[in-house]
């Protein structure tokens, strides 16, 4: 239940994220600003190389490709959660 717990909280995550995501994307405000990168390589809390980038050039391309990136990381959240679902239906009919 832990990882359905984590799971859940991912795609609540994900969802606030593509909310604002969106909203910034429909009025446009990202287009005189700057953004902030942080680029982790590997596990979050085990960092062996973290880079840090602050663009301002085609931000155009990149802030919708980073609203679909975070579509795509929901459905894929959403896809664990339908398989974690399915396993633990399945453990609780074979208990009957």
């Amino acid at each position: 239940m832990i990882a359905t717990n984590q799971t859940l909280r991912r795609i609540q995550e994900l969802d606030e994220q593509i909310k604002a995501l969106t909203k910034i994307i429909e009025r446009g405000e990202y287009v005189a600003a700057g953004l902030d990168i942080s680029l982790t390589v590997g596990k979050r809390e085990d960092v062996n190389h973290d880079l840090r980038l602050e663009l301002c050039w085609y931000l155009e391309k990149i802030v919708p490709a980073m609203l679909e990136s975070l579509q795509q990381s929901r459905k894929q959240a959403l896809s664990s959660l339908r398989a974690e679902f399915n396993e633990v239906s399945m453990f609780l009919e074979a208990q009957r």
